[in-house]
C-alpha cells in the first residue's frame, strides 16, 4: 500500500479529511509501519494547530495543548480508528495503535530509536579547514575542525535525522515530505529545506539562521521558531535562553578559514583555536579565560596566531609539540 502524502496524514490529523481519504488512512496506520514519518506529521499537525492560537497566551496554551494529547493518550480506555472532530484525539488513537503493537512511540524532537538497532556512520572534521559532506538527500553539512556529525544507515528512508557534536553549518535539501532534525546536546532543530548554523561547541548551543525557517525544540515542546537572521543561545546550565536578530552571514567567515571574535571571552577563542590546529592549551590562572577580546586570523601558523593573541589578551605562552601552555605575561617568556 503506498503511504498518504505529508499533507494528507497533517489533514487527518486535524480533522479536515475527507471520508475517502479518512478511509485510506485509517487503512494505513492499521499497518503499524512508517512510525518516523507519522511522528513527524503528527508533530507538523502539533505546530499548526498551535499557530491558530492567541500569540499573547502562545507558550501557556501551546504547553495545555501538548499536554491534553499525552493525557488522550493515556487516558483514553479503546483504540477507534473511525473518523473524530478533534485533532488530539486522531494523535491520541495513532499512539495507542503504536502501542498496541508493543512499541514505544516517543513524541519528542529528538527521535531517539531507543528499541532499534541502527548502524550510525561517525564523520570528523579535519585539522586546520572546515570539511564538507554531502548527505545521501543532496544536503550539505560543513564542519568546524574537531566537530563530528553521525548519519544513521536509514538515513532518508523513512526521515532525515542526524546528530552534531560540535558546530557545523547546514545547507538542506528541500523536502516537504521528510522534515530534517539536528540533534545537538538538548535542542533539536526542526527545517523542511534551509540553510543554517548549529554551535554546540561551548557552555551554550548557539543556532543560526541564513535562510528559510527553523523549529528548534528541546523534551519534546518547541522553545523558539526562527526567520532569516535571528540567532537563539541557550544555556546549558540554566535551560534559558534569547532570540535576538544578528548578522547571520558575519558568522559564516570560518566557512573561507577565517575565525572573527568581536569582545568575545578568551575562553571561546581558545576552544576554537584548540580545534582548529588539533592541540591542547592549558591555561595556569583560569581568571585569563574571563576577559573579552577583540581578534581575527586567516591563515596563519599556530604561533603566529598566539603571538597576536597575546598581545590583545596579555598572556604569555609555550608551545610544546601538541601542548600549549598559557601564562599571565609576567610569568612566562614570551
Amino acid at each position: 500500500m503506498k503511504r498518504p502524502g505529508e499533507q494528507t496524514l497533517i489533514r487527518y490529523f486535524l480533522g479536515q479529511c475527507s471520508p475517502d481519504e479518512e478511509k485510506v488512512v485509517n487503512a494505513y496506520l492499521a499497518l503499524k509501519i512508517d512510525q518516523d514519518y507519522i511522528e513527524a506529521c503528527l508533530r507538523e499537525a502539533f505546530y499548526m494547530q498551535e499557530d491558530g492560537q492567541d500569540p499573547t497566551a502562545n507558550h501557556e496554551q501551546r504547553n495545555r495543548v501538548w499536554s491534553n494529547l499525552i493525557a488522550k493518550q493515556q487516558e483514553a480506555p479503546v483504540i477507534r480508528l473511525k473518523p473524530r472532530k478533534l485533532w488530539y484525539r486522531y494523535a491520541a488513537a495513532v499512539v495507542l495503535v503504536m502501542f498496541s503493537a508493543g512499541t514505544i512511540f516517543l513524541l519528542n524532537g529528538r527521535l531517539n530509536h531507543s528499541q532499534e538497532k541502527t548502524a550510525w556512520q561517525h564523520v570528523e572534521g579535519l585539522i586546520g579547514h572546515p570539511k564538507t559532506v554531502t548527505l545521501d538527500d543532496s544536503s550539505m553539512v560543513t564542519l568546524f575542525p574537531g566537530s563530528a556529525i553521525d548519519i544513521p544507515s536509514n538515513f532518508n528512508k523513512t526521515d532525515r535525522q542526524v546528530k552534531l557534536n560540535g558546530r557545523a553549518f547546514f545547507k538542506i535539501a528541500h523536502n516537504k515530505e521528510k522534515p530534517f532534525y539536528v540533534s545537538a546536546r538538548e535542542l533539536t532543530t526542526k527545517v523542511l529545506g534551509t540553510s543554517f548554523e548549529v554551535n554546540s561547541s561551548g557552555t551554550e548551543n548557539i543556532i543560526t539562521l541564513h535562510t528559510g525557517k527553523v523549529s528548534v525544540i528541546r523534551a519534546d515542546k518547541e522553545i523558539a521558531r526562527l526567520i532569516p537572521n535571528q540567532q537563539i543561545k541557550y544555556e546549558q546550565a540554566t535551560g534559558k535562553y534569547d532570540v535576538a536578530v544578528v548578522d547571520a552571514a558575519h558568522t559564516l567567515n570560518w566557512l573561507q578559514g577565517e575565525l572573527d571574535y568581536e569582545r568575545v571571552p578568551l575562553s571561546i577563542i581558545i576552544s576554537d583555536i584548540e580545534k582548529w590546529y588539533g592541540v591542547k592549551i592549558q591555561v595556569e590562572q583560569p581568571a585569563l579565560l574571563n576577559q573579552k577580546v577583540i581578534f581575527s586570523f586567516k591563515d596563519q601558523s599556530l604561533s603566529r596566531v598566539l603571538s597576536l593573541l597575546s598581545k590583545s589578551a596579555d598572556f604569555s605562552y609555550e608551545i610544546k609539540g601538541k601542548q600549549v601552555i598559557l601564562k599571565e605575561r609576567n610569568m612566562g617568556t614570551n
